[in-house]
């Protein structure tokens, strides 16, 4: 290095030193900055050089004292790289810094370093391939790595439309050393571009992008293991579109044959890259073995212990053969351990993997070892009763995890944070499977339940307007964010106005990438963006001395035990307490039968008290929910001395109806106590307090809604679906609104807009219709491959891929043109029959003033719109100060699964997610006449001074004296307060 750069660098070490003892400031760094000698660094060698200089020196600044100041020496060596870049008309010294910057974690700084280099460009090259093209090739890799898919393909196309103009320029097709140069550079960026449609899940795109980037490589006769490599890539995406065809096992004996069909094409590709990896060792060494543990993946998939085996074995010959890195070494191990495991052999996958683990526990290094390898650990010192290392292995599992917690949240959308997520919530459950105390109940270590804390319900609790509002500092982001949800639950329901299913969901997908970089920016703004902890202590510190929390959670024993539940119980002091409740199988169909004993009277017939013809002969009465539920969840030990029960359900557990579980005597426990539910234990802590005084405004009440609104524009059509009047939520809407002392809103006021426009009331009462939109065919037509067209060849029938444009149709032939009112109510029947939302959490919708008439085809004002207020929709209305949200309507308790932690995405938790205290709603298709009873009831007991649960148990009581059948008073449950 040249010495005027020497003693620069030197002169801004001495400076960063002084930083870090807080002698020195960030414009004391910024001054030696501009005394950089450019001149002198700018030279190859002195530039990399000086970048490992001053990253150093950014770490020892940010950890130690100053982020800003960091930042300015980072802004250092982007300056020196782009001045480089300027004068040489070079790539490589942006190239070096950005990959350096990645190296270290500094990812975004990494992207902002490459996008300065395209704007600022350089000197016009004379040879190819284009600089331009180069770096947004790289800045569309990191992009990707960033989880910013639409940055990415951006980056990328706009690098291949480059090298066209570049072909275009300079003419081509001569087989010059230049062209060879274009071609592998274009190659490259398909292969880039096809992983993140990969990403994306277009997957017969990205396959169709690999194919190509194969004949290219092929044509230009590159090295072996480059072709591999892509060849690698095309079994990978062939892997993935086998899982969008479904579970490979139907049943224990049986397996779809179009997913192993698809497996079998990814194996084949996989053995060709490995026959081409192993002509190349030992420099492809990492990418053979990496290889190899895909087709292991496979046999796992297919539970062939013995291809796991001879897979696992070679990638185990190769890494005692060869020098792998660190991080492909020890996803070696851990699949051979995971082979040795599933073999039985247990005591051999410890003495595997037991010496990593001692030499890199409690390290940094820990934190780079596969969590298969931990896993794998866990279970099999289970297996051995390895007490000691169960324990350490386990707390391992928990602080790596913790620290994986901390950064998906700090950096990630809420789409990539639940994804990422899903494995921390599994390992958790096998973190407790492995170390909860053996025996049908006992006392919970509290370590184990601050784990549960720390997972169950942390991504529920960022969903709604009341955790937007609470962020001080970040009104613009918070507002983007706010906005671009609003815009993706409104594409996600109603994509029928769209003429394709594929042009409805290419829609969605960008909105939904916009939403991921608003939701990084938010996240990335805030001084801390990680989880509340929370610990026992915490939840038991908001109980009172007569409320019992039974917080129901999962565990996962190690093999070959099946998944369970486990009821976690909490008083407000003394140790949680464990009661195992039997196999996740079992008792989910047990749940599911004593959820429908109720459900199913709605649709057996008109009801007793209007039946207009008579009653048929009574059939065999079926079994009740008491029958089903006997011994479902066993409290009557534990409620001495207790009041209120608060539930934090675990998936199908939100369906159940609390107040007729059994008490202390065998009653309904709502005989005794006062019941409620939580969306999760961290909720009792986490949950925004409301501002003193409740809303802001007076209360809203919406009923009777004229759904018929707009149907008279369509006279023309016949309607397929058409939901009917609640006549007695006229009678419920009215005096509810009397005594709250407003107006109501009925009729055709009873619309979307007013819904949607509700702010701050003190209470927020719905009476109208509820919904769960079940279609079952998002989640095959959101992925590709598309479904495909069948056609004549020279008269033979063939199945072909839907062309680009084709997608998905509204009807046989791939599209609807009819674009009146009938096209129109065929295209919105069928979306909500069979394509549906994908997100789960607009699953569940308010029907409300015209909803008949948007379905009959009818073009519907604004305020009217669909009818639908979604639950994505709910839980973005500014509800802080609310007390109350009622929603008396059928079935707007159930709710849809979050499949990472099973909490649920519903109706009721959006009420809470959007700053309400308590909500009101039923978990099945209730009777009109007698809800409104309920409610004047409800609000009554509450006006003596109840708290809104117990005003609600007080009406269900009351309505139980005329209607004891529980048909007509259990459905209700009261979420919060």
């Amino acid at each position: 290095m040249a010495a005027l750069a020497g003693e620069w660098l030197e002169r801004l070490t001495r400076v960063c030193g002084e930083v870090a003892s807080g002698r020195a400031g960030v414009d004391d760094v910024e001054a030696c900055a501009r005394a950089a000698p450019v001149d002198e660094l700018r030279a190859g060698a002195s530039v990399m050089g000086a970048f490992n200089v001053l990253l150093d020196l950014t770490g020892q600044v940010w950890d130690e004292s100053s982020p800003d100041a960091g930042l300015a020496v980072l802004a250092i060596g982007g300056n020196v790289a782009l001045m480089a870049q300027q004068v040489t008309g070079e790539a490589t010294p942006v190239r070096v810094y950005a990959r350096r910057l990645a190296g270290h974690g500094m990812h975004v700084a990494a992207t902002n370093v490459l996008r300065a280099a395209v704007d600022v460009g350089g000197p016009a090259l004379q040879g190819s391939p284009p600089l331009r093209a180069q770096l947004l090739n790289l800045l569309g890799d990191m992009l990707r790595d960033l989880g910013d898919l639409r940055g990415a393909e951006e980056a990328l196309t706009q690098g291949l439309a480059d090298v066209a103009s570049d072909v275009a320029e300079q003419g081509g097709g001569e087989d010059t050393a230049r062209d060879r140069d274009v071609e592998r550079l274009r190659s490259a960026l398909l292969n880039n571009l096809a992983l993140v449609l990969q990403s994306r899940g277009e997957l017969s795109r990205a396959a169709d992008l690999l194919r190509e980037v194969v004949e290219i490589d092929q044509r230009l006769g590159v090295p072996p293991a480059e072709l591999a490599i892509s060849i690698d890539n095309l079994g990978g995406v062939h892997r993935e579109i086998a899982d969008t065809h479904g579970s490979l096992w139907i049943s224990d004996d049986l397996v779809d044959e179009a997913v192993s069909a698809e497996l079998r094409v990814a194996e084949s590709y996989f053995e060709q890259a490995q026959e081409l990896f192993d002509a190349a060792l030992p420099d492809a060494a990492d990418d053979y073995a990496i290889s190899l543990l895909h087709s292991a993946d496979i046999a796992m998939l297919r539970r062939d212990a013995g291809l796991l085996d001879l897979v696992s074995s070679a990638a185990e010959r190769v890494d005692s053969e060869h020098r792998l890195s660190r991080a492909t070494s020890w996803a070696v191990r851990s699949m051979r351990g995971r082979a040795l495991a599933d073999s039985g052999r247990h005591g051999d996958a410890i003495d595997l993997l037991r010496p990593w683990f001692d030499e890199t526990q409690g390290t940094a290094a820990a934190h780079e070892v596969p969590e298969r390898a931990l896993t794998v650990l866990l279970e099999s010192a289970s297996a051995v009763r390895d007490g000691d290392l169960v324990e350490r292995v386990a707390h391992e599992i928990v602080e790596v995890d913790d620290a994986m917690l901390e950064r998906t949240l700090r950096g990630s959308s809420s789409r990539s944070a639940r994804h990422q997520l899903r494995d921390v919530h599994r390992r958790a459950e096998q973190v407790l499977g492995a170390c909860l105390p053996a025996g049908d109940e006992g006392e919970l270590p509290q370590w184990l339940y601050d784990l549960l804390l720390s997972r169950k319900g942390v991504l529920h609790e960022r969903a709604g307007s009341a955790w937007l509002r609470h962020l001080a500092g970040s009104g613009d982001l918070v507002e983007q964010v706010r906005m671009l949800r609003g815009e993706l639950a409104t594409l996600d329901l109603d994509g029928a106005d769209v003429r394709t299913v594929r042009e409805a969901r290419r829609r969605r997908v960008e909105a939904a990438e916009r939403l991921d970089g608003a939701e990084r920016a938010l996240q990335g703004s805030l001084p801390d963006g990680a989880a509340r902890r929370v610990v026992l202590g915490d939840v038991q510190s908001v109980l009172d001395d007569g409320t019992l929390l039974v917080d129901i959670v999962q565990e996962r024993p190690p093999r070959p035990a099946r998944a369970g539940y486990v009821a976690v119980l909490v008083r407000s002091s003394g140790a949680a307490r464990f009661v195992r409740l039997g196999s996740v199988r079992e008792v989910d169909a047990r749940l599911g039968r004593a959820a429908a004993a109720h459900a199913t009277r709605a649709t057996q017939g008109p009801r007793p008290d209007r039946r207009l013809t008579p009653a048929a002969p009574a059939e065999e009465a079926p079994p009740s929910f008491s029958d089903l539920a006997a011994g479902l969840l066993p409290l009557g030990d534990h409620l001495g001395g207790v009041a209120t029960v608060v539930l934090a359900p675990h998936g199908r557990w939100a369906r159940l109806p609390i107040a007729l579980l059994p008490g202390v005597r065998g009653e309904p426990l709502i005989d005794s106590v006062e019941v409620s539910v939580v969306p999760s234990a961290r909720w009792l802590v986490t949950r925004h307090p409301a501002p003193g005084g409740g809303g802001a405004g007076p209360a809203v009440v919406i009923g009777d809604a004229d759904f018929d609104l707009g149907l008279s524009d369509v006279p023309e059509v016949r309607p397929e679906l058409r939901v009917s009047p609640l006549p007695w939520t006229h009678t419920e809407a009215v005096d509810v609104a009397a005594l709250l002392q407003v107006e109501p809103l009925l009729r055709a006021a009873a619309s979307r807009g007013a819904l949607v426009k509700a702010a701050r009331p003190t209470v927020l009462h719905v009476a109208t219709h509820g919904t769960f939109i079940d279609a079952v065919a998002s989640e095959q037509e959101r992925r590709e491959p598309r479904s495909a067209i069948i056609e004549m060849v020279g008269g033979v029938v063939v199945t072909r891929e839907p062309g680009e444009h084709e997608g998905l149709g509204w009807s046989v032939s791939g599209e609807s043109r009819d674009d009146g009112p009938s096209g129109r109510h065929g295209r919105r029947v069928q979306w909500l029959r069979e394509v549906g939302p994908s997100e789960p959490s607009t699953r569940s919708a308010l029907l409300l003033a015209g909803f008949n008439g948007w379905l009959a085809g009818a073009e519907t004002p604004a305020h009217v719109g669909t009818g639908v207020v979604t639950a994505a929709e709910l839980a973005l209305l500014d509800l802080e100060g609310t007390g109350l949200v009622v929603l008396s309507a059928c079935e707007t308790g159930v709710s849809a699964v979050d499949d990472v932690d099973g909490t649920v995405l519903g109706l009721r938790t959006a009420a809470l997610a959007a700053g309400a205290g308590c909500c009101v709603a039923s978990l099945w298709t209730v009777d009109d006449r007698v809800t409104a009873e309920l409610m004047t009831t409800m609000y009554a007991a509450q006006a003596d001074g109840l708290t809104w649960p117990a005003a609600l148990r007080a009406a269900q009581l009351a309505v139980r004296r005329h209607h004891p059948d529980p048909f007509y008073w259990a459905a209700w449950v009261a979420e919060g307060a």
